[in-house]
């Protein structure tokens, strides 16, 4: 029977983390135990995935993913479905996303997902990296590099003179991507929670890899189911909080 065993990744990625979260439903990790910076979450749901629209149509998977997280008070930073012969005997698809929060009072959270659909279960690594310490580096390093280059940044037009992003063409949102998001500028900002989150997400999507056969280890822990995710859309439904 599948259980949340049977999907597994390189554990060598959260080497050393805490390990808080741990039952039949969902095992989690944090690399500091009352302070954490970083949190990965592997869910197993014994249901299939519900998805609202075809995952052949990539605008339409965009625009939930879009529309659940502005409802949220976050906004899309990226959204792909990604085709996967090596996880079953059939070939599947899956959804990888990074979406950005606000942090209160400042700085900036990034939030990854993978959902992958199992016949009739599914599995859900999600990836949380909170910004901490001095903030607003990234932005403001590259927008002053970009500047020597010739970009005008122009508070005064809607996309700040192209500053924030629309690479999806899904139209405005109160949260964007902006210019220094994209990914090459990751290695500029290693320690970056945006940079951490495509990184540990990368690695384990890379890593990760099905055994039907897989069964709980011998010393379990008491099992107890997990709350409920949070959210009215379908993608993006995980991102309105830890829980």
């Amino acid at each position: 029977m599948i259980n949340i065993h049977c999907l597994k990744f390189d554990e060598s990625i959260v080497e050393g983390w805490a390990n808080p979260d741990n039952h039949d439903r969902g095992i989690g990790w944090m690399d500091h135990p009352s302070a954490p910076a970083r949190i990965v979450m592997k869910d197993f749901n014994p249901f299939p995935l519900q998805f609202p629209c075809s995952l052949d149509d990539i605008y339409a998977v965009r625009r939930d993913a879009l529309e659940t997280l502005t409802n949220q008070g976050c906004g899309l930073v990226e959204s792909d479905v990604i085709s996967r012969s090596d996880l079953g005997p059939q070939p599947i698809k899956i959804v990888r996303e990074i979406a950005k929060q606000p942090q209160n009072p400042k700085g900036m959270s990034y939030k990854g997902a993978i959902y992958i659909p199992m016949g009739d279960t599914n599995f859900i690594i999600r990836v949380w990296c909170f910004e901490v310490g001095v903030t607003g580096m990234r932005d403001s390093v590259i927008a002053s590099k970009l500047a020597g280059e010739g970009f005008v940044m122009d508070p005064s037009s809607p996309d700040w003179g192209g500053w924030w992003l629309d690479e999806y063409g899904l139209g405005p949102a109160p949260i964007r991507k902006n210019l220094s998001e994209d990914a090459k500028y990751d290695q500029m900002f290693p320690d970056h929670p945006l940079s951490i989150t495509r990184n540990l997400l990368g690695r384990i999507e890379q890593s990760l890899r099905f055994d039907p056969n897989a069964q709980p280890p011998q010393q379990s822990p008491p099992q107890q189911p997990p709350q409920n995710p949070k959210g009215k859309g379908f993608f993006g439904g995980l991102f309105g909080g830890k829980n």
